[in-house]
């Protein structure tokens, strides 16, 4: 490490990126003085395996002067997102927790679920450890204040039935002055941030007014609702003093698996806990884990606590107490928990985390998709986990409407937001398979070099050698470099490598084959459920042409109202008549039409 000048570096915060001799980033660190941090890699000798590991691996490296050390925490993140380093532990957390959103902004706020923070003026509260708890609170909410819960009014002048149930004062036609309004905004934001004894206070209040004034019902009303609210507030267990704010933060690892609880206690009530599990890489040190986690955790919620407390500190928290102080706009205290009360309930988060790994691992699928991840890695040598896999299959009925499919699973699991379908371009009557693959694998990754997109780590081809063949023939026409890529055959589930005659043999039973069966049978169900629709647009639209009396207008609208031809096979006369706005005379030979494509 002698020739390293570490001379240049300056005593000033910033981002530093460490490179292995083939110029590849291989580590990324933020620093309040990096002239300190940067010494300490090459000059402590009390370094873990791990970090020596890494330093061994350093051929040179290079720094980014920021602002301060909340911008270079930014910057860091946003790094490592980019170049996701070796040695860099990379949370990629593919859950998107519920929250109640109010929209501040609006002339009359809305309460409203969401599944993402926005920089739009509204206010968020959450998250929720899973959506029925969130849409329990919400439910509360409708029967205690008669706020606008609803996106678009129902009717436009007029209150729809929620009105006259007392569970709103119409604000969506104006009914109810703005500020009344706003001020049971604010009751509603009062009772999300954990103060809810008032609102029983108040319910109770008006409870006995209306029993008093011989109004029953609101009274009946009124008490099941002071009722469940009172078993919610149960669930708030108070555990210290009213006024503490925290999140208190702990993690156990087994294995490659580490489970992070994060137990939020608002108002000296803990009012919740969510868990947070992740696959660890064998090179990646645990030293950085917290200060990671604790920076993508709350850079997800606006619910910031007054504390923070963790099990042991560095000298990175600093810069995450000043970041989340910036966030929340109030100072934020990171604090380690030695004694006491903070003590006591940090060995409760940490049995819990344990118990919560012990409950992972008795679960099928999560051995599926977590263990299988990790065996993937042996099995196939990788010298990195493929966290994320994209699966190809092909579709077609005899060379008609030819399709493809692609799915992605990331640490195992399906992520429904990235699945593509592809329609085949060349000439239709021709089955061909190979020919099908090459086009889709051109097609795909030709566009994640145009578009700079994450690239997967393995590729995953439904079919056997001349597929996998015909798909290598495609990324190295587009000079592609692909990290991983292999196919599945069906018929006896085997598994075939570039450039390798023989099968890999991996036990049936094994977790990592159990996961490629499930990305090549998801492929297959998502081709050819695409495969179905287009098979069966396309009947419809045959079945147009060969009535008289239905033109070009009038087969766009039978298009736009009966998409497929599953939408119409229990149709009667009449809904054709009614629906599809046909003479009787059409409507009868359109009938007859379908029945004879059904009967066939």
């Amino acid at each position: 490490m002698d020739k390293i000048n570490l001379e240049p570096l300056p005593e000033k915060p910033g981002v530093y990126l460490m490179y292995n001799n083939q110029e590849v980033i291989i580590y990324i660190g933020k620093a309040i003085n990096l002239k300190n941090r940067v010494k300490s890699y090459f000059q402590n000798k009390d370094h873990n395996e791990k970090t020596k590991a890494l330093v061994s691996n350093i051929e040179r490296y290079d720094f980014i002067v920021t602002d301060s050390e909340t911008e270079a925490l930014i910057l860091e993140n946003n790094l490592i997102k980019k170049f996701k380093p070796k040695y860099n532990i990379l949370l990629k957390d593919d859950r998107y927790y519920p929250y109640i959103k109010i929209t501040l902004k609006d002339r009359y706020p809305q309460v409203l679920p969401s599944r993402r923070i926005e920089k739009d003026g509204a206010k968020y509260y959450g998250p929720y450890p899973t959506m029925s708890a969130m849409y329990e609170v919400k439910s509360l909410l409708e029967r205690m204040f008669p706020v606008k819960f609803c996106e678009t009014p129902v009717y436009k002048d007029r209150p729809c039935l929620y009105y006259h149930l007392k569970q709103c004062l119409a604000p969506c036609i104006s009914w109810v002055e703005e500020k009344v309004h706003k001020d049971m905004i604010n009751e509603v934001c009062l009772f999300l941030e954990g103060k809810t004894g008032n609102v029983v206070e108040r319910l109770t209040s008006d409870m006995h007014k209306s029993a008093e004034n011989l109004d029953f019902e609101r009274a009946a009303n009124l008490r099941d609702l002071i009722f469940s609210l009172t078993k919610y507030m149960e669930k708030q267990k108070i555990i210290t003093s009213p006024d503490v704010n925290q999140d208190i933060i702990g993690t156990f690892s087994e294995e490659n698996i580490i489970c992070c609880q994060v137990f939020q206690i608002r108002d000296g009530k803990l009012i919740g806990k969510i868990d947070f599990d992740y696959i660890i890489n064998e090179e990646q040190s645990m030293d950085d884990f917290l200060d990671k986690f604790l920076t993508n955790y709350y850079s997800k919620t606006e619910n910031i606590p007054s504390e923070v407390v963790i099990e042991k500190m560095n000298s990175e928290f600093e810069i995450i107490e000043k970041w989340l102080s910036e966030k929340k706009g109030k100072k934020v205290k990171i604090s380690q928990a030695q004694k006491g009360h903070k003590k006591e309930f940090l060995e409760m988060v940490i049995k819990n985390a344990e118990i919560y790994i012990q409950k992972l691992k008795s679960d099928n699928n999560f051995q599926i998709s977590r263990q299988g991840v990790l065996e993937l890695k042996e099995y196939l040598k990788l010298d990195f986990l493929p966290r994320k896999i994209e699966g190809f299959d092909i579709s077609h009925m005899q060379g008609r409407n030819t399709v493809a499919s692609m799915v992605v699973f990331e640490n195992g699991k399906p992520k429904k937001s990235e699945y593509r379908k592809f329609k085949i371009n060349f000439a239709e009557g021709e089955p061909n398979d190979f020919a099908s693959m090459y086009e889709v694998i051109y097609r795909r990754y030709r566009r994640v070099l145009d578009e700079n997109l994450e690239r997967p780590d393995l590729i995953l081809i439904d079919g056997g050698k001349g597929q996998l063949s015909s798909a290598l023939k495609a990324l190295e026409d587009l000079n592609y470099p692909y990290k991983a890529i292999i196919s599945l055959a069906k018929r006896l589930e085997e598994v075939f490598l570039p450039n390798k005659k023989d099968a890999l043999n991996i036990p049936e039973s094994s977790f990592a084959l159990k996961l490629l069966q499930n990305v090549r049978d998801e492929s297959h169900r998502f081709a050819i459920t695409f495969h179905r629709d287009l098979r069966s647009k396309s009947m419809v639209k045959s079945i147009f042409d060969e009535i008289k009396g239905i033109g070009s207008k009038r087969k766009k609208y039978l298009m736009e109202v009966f998409s497929s031809i599953n939408d119409m096979k229990e149709l009667t006369i009449e809904d054709l008549i009614k629906k599809g706005k046909l003479p009787e005379k059409v409507a009868i030979e359109l009938h007859s039409k379908i029945s004879e494509k059904f009967s066939v």
